[in-house]
């Protein structure tokens, strides 16, 4: 703007807070994502105890506890099927295979499981924290924390493109006399798809992939993926 190019001044800020405003977007997308996971996992848990049901949280469950699933309950913890006769379990949550899948008495079932069968009694093996469902929900939150190959690229040479930019900047305002051809150089040189444009995209795949019902190791397996 104290160069007279108005137009240039305001299509960098326009930049720089599209940039922000995307970033916001995805990354509230991916929080929604991550809550939509855990809203999957069962809060609380149907035990017997004394010959009783009673319904206690999902996260005091210890390994022997009788759990007792009613049809259409969500498994709170990994367990043991304890009746004679088959149960038909719903474990699209954790495969994305929507086909029932049948297990027999001593298999173990997995949380994050619907019983889409009669009512039955499990066996805990494990703490709702240490099952297979805390498991993929800590596998995402780690994916979406972890730092793919291209961002600590980005980052890296972030740090000296700056005054690169800069000193390229001067000379061409030095070489020419020109201010003008000094902010050229700042307009295309803007950083924004340098430093924001790879984790975004990371994040938001990563995310979106969840939503899905696909758990993503981390940004260098989406990278990876891209050359396949």
């Amino acid at each position: 703007a104290f160069l007279g190019e108005t137009l240039d001044a305001v299509t960098i800020v326009a930049i720089v807070v599209l940039n922000g405003v995307l970033g916001f977007v995805q990354e509230f997308r991916a929080e929604r994502s991550l809550r939509t996971l855990k809203r999957l996992s069962a809060p609380t848990a149907k035990v017997v105890r004394d010959g009783k049901r009673t319904v206690v949280p999902a996260g005091t469950l210890v390994p022997g506890d009788v759990v007792w699933a009613e049809s259409g309950d969500r498994i709170p913890a990994d367990v043991r099927w304890l009746e004679t006769n088959g149960l038909s379990a719903d474990e699209s949550a954790l495969t994305g295979e929507s086909r029932l899948v049948e297990r027999r008495t001593g298999e173990r079932v997995a949380s994050g499981a619907v019983n889409a069968g009669s009512p039955f009694r499990l066996r805990a093996v494990a703490t709702a924290a240490e099952s297979t469902y805390a498991g993929v929900i800590r596998l995402v939150e780690a994916a979406r924390a972890s730092r793919s190959p291209m961002t600590r690229l980005a980052d890296r040479y972030a740090g000296l493109f700056v005054p690169v930019v800069l000193v390229t900047a001067g000379a061409a305002w030095a070489w020419s006399g020109d201010p003008v051809r000094g902010l050229a150089v700042l307009v295309v040189a803007t950083p924004c798809p340098l430093i924001l444009a790879a984790p975004i995209a990371i994040v938001a795949g990563i995310s979106r992939a969840a939503g899905r019902g696909v758990v993503i190791k981390g940004g260098g397996a989406i990278e990876t993926l891209a050359r396949v």
